[in-house]
């Protein structure tokens, strides 16, 4: 994504959607909402002055629930742009009289509380469809007790458990009493295909 982020020939919009295409091969127009960070992207270092004093503790979705986070926060490791976000539906500084200590923080006066969400048009020539996936609910392979016994993780949260960068990191560890396990068994049901790690004890 860096390497993405440096080429002189590629423009990346990050937290954007394309809501509209028109136009043909060769000629297309395409319609993207950038939806607004509320950090001056452009000015941010990612000091993570405004993160420190953020009052607000949410799970991380990168780290799958395992870790947590603050309302403004940088989305992963290495994350492109280098720089910070607010999730204004968890965030109590836009109304200044609850919150905005970020505000304070941030000697850079990179955070807007008034931005909002745009609309970008690009002339295109091409475009690739790239749909992507969704994890899929392990819940229902009742069998395996994922959510009904602790310790019992997907392949996603063990890959987050043994990543250097994740929140233990790369410590294996139980999530509940955060020790180390004496045995751990790996599943493939041949249905679903789908792998899960269980913890024990």
């Amino acid at each position: 994504m860096m390497d993405v982020g440096r080429h002189p020939r590629i423009k990346l919009l990050t937290m954007s959607e394309v809501v509209g295409v028109k136009g043909y091969v060769g000629n297309f127009q395409a319609r993207i909402l950038k939806k607004a960070r509320y950090v001056d992207e452009k000015e941010c270092t990612a000091c993570g002055e405004c993160t420190r004093v953020c009052p607000v503790v949410w799970p991380d979705e990168f780290d799958l629930g395992l870790s947590s986070r603050r309302a403004i926060f940088s989305p992963f490791p290495q994350a492109v742009p280098s720089a910070y976000l607010i999730n204004i539906n968890e965030c109590l500084g836009h109304n200044p009289v609850v919150c905005a200590k970020c505000v304070e923080a941030c000697d850079k006066g990179c955070i807007n509380f008034h931005m909002s969400d745009e609309e970008i048009v690009e002339e295109v020539g091409s475009i690739i469809v790239a749909t992507g996936l969704e994890v899929y609910d392990p819940t229902e392979l009742d069998e395996y007790g994922y959510t009904r016994f602790e310790n019992v993780l997907t392949s996603l949260e063990f890959e987050r458990l043994v990543n250097a960068g994740g929140p233990t990191n790369g410590e294996l560890i139980r999530p509940t009493d955060r020790k180390r396990p004496r045995s751990i068994g790996f599943y493939l049901p041949p249905k679903y295909k789908a792998w899960v790690s269980g913890l024990h004890s």
